[in-house]
């Protein structure tokens, strides 16, 4: 994936120093973003389109008042253009329904016969996560994302929206669908969570550094056929937050999933690699001791817990969905000793199906 962006980087510039530049075009145009005027978050994104190694056109969100951004690159700027075997890049994945008479961008890119479309991340908002994608390629058009540190910018340029898309469906999914009478829960499939003891990798420590495990956390589904769109929802520690960028598109088996420690503000990467380290070393302004269990000392001793968290349980929540677009979801809790540098992953609840919006 990551050489297919940089073989098209270097078709269009033919020069390695302009390289970067090309290689970012998508994401300068989602920075130009317009959004609407109500009150509430809204994506940034671009779109570029390009064929035969040459930049066709690009656009970004609102570039036409209250438009996408491949709408507008395609049927504004690119109108009267054969775009037919083009590939699309756009830092989010297009969408598949809107109010008539818009259309939807996934339908837009299949009407044009678009031969690829490269997705910068998929839609934070779990009621439509994963359907554009799968929609193109049902149509037979290639898909595949943006590589590794790319994804991570549009993540951060699109931090707020994200967090508005996973409030949305937390207020909405707290109260879960109640099942009728005839609905057979046994056939609601079940994935389990994973956080593997002891380390994989062991690395020393550094006085004054995070201890970094990289311990992976694994999602796991033993059924038939496969669930999509599985992922571990983020986790809050004031002003800093837990995230799970990359999602598992389909699980048919395991999948490791990792989180990345960052500031909300800004959204600065910290060293921390894994939440062991982020509990044992915990930076200014994050909030570790709202997860800490109360703890008895000896009998003349107290232990100082603001000093020091012995333990935590952290909770955590995954979702994911079957091939009939059902939204499923499961609570864990992380319980960590930070004394015996040991926990446990521990179901906290059933499958929960998630009420559509």
């Amino acid at each position: 994936m990551a050489a297919s962006v940089s073989i098209f980087c270097s078709s269009v510039s033919g020069t390695s120093s302009a390289l970067p530049r090309v290689r970012r075009l998508h994401i300068d145009e989602a920075r130009k973003s317009v959004p609407e005027n109500d009150g509430r978050p809204h994506p940034w994104v671009g779109a570029v389109v390009v064929k035969d190694g040459k930049v066709l056109g690009t656009a970004h969100r609102g570039e036409v008042p209250g438009n996408h951004a491949e709408f507008v690159a395609l049927e504004r700027n690119l109108a009267d253009v054969a775009v037919a075997e083009a590939t699309v890049y756009t830092t989010l994945e297009p969408c598949t329904t809107r109010n008539p008479p818009k259309i939807p961008c996934v339908d837009g890119l299949i009407e044009r016969r678009v031969a690829r479309v490269v997705i910068g991340i998929l839609d934070p908002d779990e009621r439509i996560r994963g359907k554009g994608q799968r929609k193109l390629s049902n149509a037979g058009i290639e898909t595949s994302l943006f590589p590794h540190d790319l994804a991570m910018e549009v993540e951060e340029l699109n931090r707020e929206f994200t967090r508005f898309c996973e409030q949305q469906t937390l207020n909405v999914s707290l109260s879960a669908k109640t099942p009728t009478a005839d609905e057979d829960q046994s056939s609601w499939p079940d994935v389990i969570l994973e956080c593997q003891w002891p380390s994989l990798v062991h690395e020393s420590r550094i006085p004054g550094s995070h201890i970094v495990r990289r311990r992976p956390w694994m999602l796991r589904y033993r059924g038939p056929g496969s669930v999509y769109n599985g992922c571990v929802h983020r986790i809050d520690f004031g002003e800093y937050e837990a995230l799970f960028p990359r999602r598992v598109p389909t699980l048919t088996d395991t999948a490791s999933v990792h989180p990345i420690i960052c500031h909300k503000s800004d959204g600065l990467v910290i060293t921390a690699h894994d939440l062991e380290s982020l509990i044992h070393n915990p930076p200014s302004g994050c909030d570790v001791h709202q997860y800490a269990v109360e703890t008895e000392g000896n009998e003349d001793q107290e232990v100082p817990l603001k000093a020091f968290v012995l333990e935590v349980e952290i909770p955590v929540t995954i979702s994911y969905e079957d091939k009939n677009g059902n939204q499923f979801k499961i609570r864990y809790l992380l319980h960590y000793d930070t004394y015996m540098e040991k926990g446990e992953m521990i179901r906290i609840g059933r499958i929960e199906k998630i009420a559509p919006i």
